[in-house]
């Protein structure tokens, strides 16, 4: 269909915000269809709005004609009788109409916000995708997911069907003041002062919780992050006991979460408060007038003015105010969704520096050689721009040869890689590819030329074979067919068909030739990179998943595959960042080899750190401090003696049992590696001969604690698995939280029980004041009866505001101390279960973080004023339900059966709308994955043209969801149109009888208005409860969940400081019997018979009958293929997972039978991955330490310059205290390693352990 509307790409003018509300209405691009939606959801709100005051009429007519029969003994029944009959119909005929024009709008309405925001989904990853690397150093992928959830969601609440409940309102409110004006002008007058005093209270009372609100999301946010970031580091705080210290850094910011909800709790009470109050204080002023104006017309014997009139006048005016206020939030949500459009607009509507996606700016090439030139180069990372990376480069790289680049962490070498591939450009200079400018050329063009494998080896969350034809994406020299083939979901549905059981070879037969030339390509990449083996090994081989980032491999199967995607690319320049760091070297030997038999005639970039692997390149540049200092042979630089064969000599590459062979062992082939390996070899090789207990002044003893066999568990936590408690259990765990609390409770509880009798007594004041006001009485009673009902109308406002205060606010200081108790002990909980625990069953740190965001904060809805509101319903409906049998029984009856047709409506309102936002969410979940997935592996995006993959990926995902939300908005707006609907029929039927009784003499009119808003009045309060039904099961579920976390057994949580002190003597006992006088680091290791299999893949056997010994001082090298178990046996060292049978002994201590990790503290691990956190480097560094050790600068400083990066941290503009960014984003490779050393060197441990840390 055509679209009428473009997403613009310049940055537009400043549009005002009523201008830029309509702009948000119509962008992304729209339809035909939108038009349609768009015209029919607003004529018929606007049609919605006229019912209502037609009702109002009515109503105010009955009840003059009930009132007639005090003023007129000899007006008989049956005339009664047929005057309300025909009113009743009219009330029915506007019913049905006010019905289908409600269905009609917010059917309308809801369809037009669905469509709109899925077109700006796509728009918004398509637009964010295009944008160069640069956005994303300041751009975290958490960041993607907030907008596509949270300021999507904005958007679609504000462009949906509050916006036609927003124009039936407004249509509404012009069509009350027009008929109050018409029935009674002078008390219409009067009560016009309702409106600004509905707007200043709605309007200024919103403006300061939603100030405090976003001030205590803002803190939450940060919250949030710092628990998302350690659940998915868990093992490494695990393994360097740092939780303590993260708790201590969560806890910082409820200080200032506490004050800000103290202010909001104010602010919402103070505004609840006045809202009642000024509806009960009207009231009283327009019954007080309103009697005075009929006491004038009695008196004049005028009969133009009557009770109904007064009636008709009070009810639109103080209901269309109260309308007219409730509207207000809806223009903040209009506003708040017009500010998500603007946020989301940065990104829609910012130009990309180097956009990848344009296929019409720039020169094609016919053909590349591969000359590569720097010329006069000068660089700064966009997110530092004061660290200048490289200052008058100048470097030239011959084609079709193999140039290898060399230097120091943070010297340039992966920024050479970005420079080339276009992911950045140069702040000032050119870089030329055969004599052409790079910024001259195509930008994906430019990339299809070239094969990038980088050091962390991105995989998306698909299965192998796509992963690898990824490659084949914008490959040079791929026919049309095949082209197709990957972007059409041809390889999608083939993997489905193999996952079900078909073997390939069967799938493939029936598939298309391009088809087949694809998967015969990949599978020839796959063993060109030496990953056919464990491959074929799979259950389902190449339709095998690698999980979310490649999780489901180890570090060395990912970066085969990483190999195998840019084989199968067959581009003239192969750039090669580290791309064997993770390889054993048998398999790093056959993986080169494959390598230079496919590099034959093409430019290759090895950028490597084992010098070992680069004596054969044609070209050795050696970059320091982001200048050629070097260039040229391995001979020819040896001969000329200067840094490379500094580097050469000190490393010492020839085998044997030199110096140089320890460095062997320890697998250090830079001139960084080395350096630290010398000291951290020294630091090893000073411990005291007659050490036993301490190596330095800062280390502990190694202690284990001993641990009956009663009370140990396996680490699977099989019992540990949530089960949902009762509800008297779950409301007593909840209620056990709020002890500390308790006279606030209290205050709280009294508060909304008077605010539910008042409603009763609301309804016995108003039976009197309209018995009061008839006009058969004399002008002096009328007057007399109006001042004193209207003097109990405004005592009630009195009590109102004074209940509704102390309620909402005690609540909502109860609320957020009980949120805050829960989140600081379930963020503990989470830290404390072991590594195994976290990864099995599911288990990923978004569903856990669900503990800390989604539960604690659907519990609210058992703590907060939803209790209140929902107590003060029950006292309502019970006393309204006594009040009316006691009054009128006869009238009470029938209309107590008809209270469960407004409850019945009102429940499946709010539960239709419940099933659709829950359906609505879990459908959009899925795509949202993708999205943040897609911003996770942007470089790897960018480097392999997968803009357009990714954002065709997402629009299949949404394309589900979008089937199923329209269908469920067709169902779920019937119930939507009847809530809103049915209370006018019942109404109808309520006068209708109530009529007859009193026409009967049954009762007088005081005892039927008497019982009307006592029935009617609460039950439509109690369908109002009954719509809160959705979230008290969300809140019960959701507290289960949390009480059953922390209910949680925590084996690997160690005793506090103070019980370890208190226990001093018998702790050092256990060392005592622990450490063998012969091994003066009391740190055996022997591992027994261990079968292990991850718990994400129980039928993958990893270790099978394992036996292995270290003794104490002993070096031991683990080495083997990809896959072979090596990080699986320092993680059952660690014990971040426990065997599935055999024994783990440290010092002949099986350390799956010890109740604490306190033998971790003499364990210092350094990870292959270099995890950091975001913060400063400082407290980086500083959870090295051991837990209760305080570390002083000159002990940072000494472990930093061990690490050999002390130097780099003092050039950063803030020294210690730079902060790095998400996951150490503003820092290099290497750079990020050496932190990651330096936790080692800190935590001054008997044992060091490392993954593959060094290259």
């Amino acid at each position: 269909m055509m679209l009428y509307g473009k997403t613009p790409k310049s940055v537009p003018l400043r549009y005002s915000r009523m201008g830029a509300y309509f702009r948000l209405l119509f962008s992304s691009g729209y339809s035909m269809s939108d038009l349609l939606l768009l015209a029919g959801g607003t004529t018929f709100s606007i049609a919605a709005g006229i019912p209502f005051p037609l009702l109002a009429i009515l109503f105010g007519q009955l009840i003059d004609d009930i009132n007639s029969t005090s003023c007129a003994p000899e007006y008989e029944a049956s005339k009664l009788g047929n005057a309300t009959k025909q009113k009743v119909l009219y009330v029915v005929y506007v019913t049905i109409a006010s019905w289908c024009f409600i269905y009609i709008h917010v059917s309308c309405w809801t369809m037009f916000g669905e469509r709109l925001v899925r077109r700006i989904r796509e728009n918004y990853l398509r637009s964010l995708l295009r944008q160069e690397l640069g956005f994303f150093d300041e751009f975290a992928s958490g960041q993607a997911s907030s907008e596509l959830t949270s300021n999507l969601d904005l958007i679609q609440t504000g462009t949906s069907e509050k916006v036609g409940i927003c124009l039936a309102s407004l249509s509404y409110f012009v069509a009350a003041y027009v008929v109050a004006f018409m029935k009674v002008p002078q008390l219409a007058g009067i009560l016009v002062s309702l409106l600004p005093a509905y707007l200043m209270i709605s309007l200024g009372g919103s403006w300061f919780i939603k100030l405090y609100t976003t001030r205590v999301t803002k803190h939450l946010a940060s919250m949030t992050s710092i628990v998302f970031e350690s659940l998915n580091k868990v093992a490494l705080i695990h393994a360097f006991g740092a939780a303590s210290q993260l708790e201590r850094k969560l806890a910082e910011h409820f200080t200032s979460i506490k004050e800000e909800s103290n202010k909001k709790a104010i602010a919402a009470a103070v505004q609840l408060g006045l809202l009642y109050f000024i509806a009960y204080s009207t009231n009283a002023l327009a019954y007080w007038q309103g009697s005075k104006t009929l006491a004038r017309s009695v008196a004049s014997a005028e009969s133009n003015t009557n009770v109904g009139a007064v009636y008709t006048v009070i009810f639109l005016l103080i209901d269309a105010s109260y309308l007219i206020s409730q509207v207000a939030p809806f223009l903040q949500i209009f506003g708040t969704a017009t500010a998500a459009s603007d946020k989301l607009n940065e990104t829609l509507e910012r130009s990309s520096r180097i956009d990848g996606t344009d296929l019409t700016d720039g020169k094609f090439l016919n053909a590349i050689e591969g000359s590569i030139e720097f010329t006069d180069v000068d660089f700064s990372y966009p997110s530092r721009p004061s660290t200048t990376i490289f200052q008058g480069l100048d470097l030239k790289i011959p084609a079709g040869k193999n140039t290898a680049i060399v230097g120091r962490s943070g010297s340039g070498k992966s920024t050479l890689a970005s420079l080339l591939m276009r992911l950045y450009d140069p702040t000032q200079g050119t870089i030329y590819l055969d004599g052409h400018t790079l910024k001259s050329l195509n930008v994906r063009h430019l990339r299809s030329c070239i094969a990038l494998v980088s050091p962390d080896t991105p995989l998306l969350n698909r299965s192998i074979l796509e992963n690898i034809a990824h490659g084949l994406i914008n490959a040079p020299g791929l026919v049309e067919d095949e082209r197709l083939t990957l972007t059409d979901g041809s390889l999608s549905r083939l993997v489905l068909r193999a996952q079900g059981g078909q073997p390939l070879e069967q799938v493939l037969s029936s598939e298309t030739t391009a088809v087949r030339s694809v998967v015969r390509r990949c599978i020839q990449a796959a063993e060109v990179a030496g990953a056919l083996d464990f491959i074929m090994k799979l259950k389902h081989g190449f339709a095998s998943s690698t999980g979310q980032a490649g999780e489901l491999f180890s570090g060395g199967q990912k970066q085969r595959l990483a190999l195998a995607r840019a084989v199968v690319r067959d581009a003239p320049i192969l750039l090669l960042d580290e791309a064997t760091s993770a390889l054993d070297s048998v398999g790093e030997r056959s993986i080169r080899e494959a390598i230079q038999q496919v590099a034959k005639g093409r430019t290759t970039i090895s950028i490597v750190h084992r010098l070992s692997t680069i004596k054969t390149a044609d070209n050795i540049v050696v970059l320091d401090k982001g200048q050629v200092v070097e260039q040229g042979t391995h001979h020819d630089l040896i001969v000329a003696g200067g840094t490379y064969s500094a580097m050469v000599q000190l490393q010492n590459m020839t085998s044997g049992d030199g110096p140089g062979a320890d460095r062997e062992r320890f697998g250090l082939q830079s001139l960084d590696d080395i350096d630290v390996a010398q000291k951290l070899s020294e630091k090893v090789d000073d411990a005291p001969a007659n050490a036993k207990t301490t190596t330095t002044s800062i280390s502990r003893s190694l202690t284990m604690s001993r641990a009956s066999p009663e009370t140990v568990q396996s680490s699977g936590h099989k019992d540990d698995q949530p089960k949902l408690r009762g509800l008297w259990a779950t409301m007593t765990g909840v209620l056990t939280m709020t002890r500390q609390k308790a006279i606030q409770v209290f205050i709280a509880l009294t508060a909304a029980v008077v605010v539910g009798g008042s409603f009763s007594g609301e309804a016995v004041i108003f039976g009197n004041t309209v018995s009061s006001l008839s006009t058969c009485h004399s002008s002096q009673d009328i007057t007399r009866s109006g001042r004193f009902w209207a003097l109990l109308f405004f005592i009630l406002a009195i009590v109102e505001f004074s209940a509704n205060f102390l309620m909402s606010f005690c609540f909502g200081r109860v609320s957020d101390s009980v949120l805050e108790r829960i989140r600081i002990a379930s963020y503990s909980t989470l830290l404390a279960q072991d590594v195994e625990w976290h990864h099995s069953d599911g288990r990923t740190p978004a569903t856990l973080l669900s503990y800390i965001t989604t539960d604690t904060n659907a519990i609210a809805g058992l703590t907060g004023t939803i209790v209140g509101t929902a107590m003060s319903i029950i006292i309502s409906m019970i006393a309204g339900v006594i009040l009316s049998h006691i009054v009128a029984w006869r009238i009470a009856v029938v209309l107590l059966g008809c209270t469960p047709i407004l409850l019945s409506a009102g429940i499946m309102k709010f539960r239709s709308l419940a099933t659709f936002h829950r359906k609505h969410a879990e459908a959009y979940a899925h795509a949202t994955g993708l999205a943040v997935e897609a911003v996770d592996t942007i470089r790897t995006i960018a480097a392999y043209s997968l803009e357009e993959d990714a954002v065709t990926t997402y629009h299949e995902a949404l394309q589900a969801p979008y089937s199923e939300t329209l269908r469920s908005v067709l169902q779920s707006n019937v119930w939507f149109a009847t809530a809103y609907s049915a209370s006018s029929l019942v109404y109808a039927l309520a006068y209708w009888w109530g009529s007859k009784n009193v026409a009967d003499g049954y009762y007088s009119q005081t005892r039927f208005f008497i019982v009307l808003p006592a029935m009617l009045f609460s039950a439509q309060k109690c369908g109002q409860l009954f719509s809160m039904a959705p979230d008290f099961s969300k809140s019960r579920i959701s507290a289960a969940r949390i009480l059953d976390l922390l209910d949680l057994r925590t084996p690997n949580k160690p005793p506090s400081r103070q019980s370890r002190e208190s226990t001093g003597d018998d702790l050092e006992k256990d060392t005592h019997d622990l450490q063998d006088a012969s091994f003066p680091c009391g740190a055996e290791v022997r591992i027994q018979d261990v079968h292990f299999s991850y718990p994400v893949r129980p039928d993958d056997s990893i270790l099978r009958g394992l036996d292995l010994h270290i003794i104490p001082g002993q070096f031991c090298a683990l080495v083997g293929p990809s896959g072979a178990g090596k990080s699986t046996i320092i993680a059952m060292i660690e014990k971040f997972y426990a065997p599935t049978s055999g024994v783990v002994s440290i010092d002949g201590r099986d350390i799956s039978k010890l109740s604490g990790t306190e033998f971790r503290d003499s364990i210092s691990l350094v990870q292959q991955d270099n995890i950091l956190f975001e913060g400063s480097i400082r407290f980086n560094l500083s959870l090295g330490a051991r837990p209760g050790q305080i570390v002083t600068d000159e002990q940072l400083e000494e472990a930093c310059r061990l690490a050999d990066i002390h130097e780099t941290i003092q050039s950063l503009p803030e020294g210690y205290d730079t902060c790095i960014g998400p996951n150490g984003g503003h820092l290099s490779e290497g750079q990020k390693q050496r932190p990651s050393l330096e936790l080692c060197c800190e935590n001054h441990a008997y044992s060091y352990w490392t993954r593959a840390p060094v290259h």
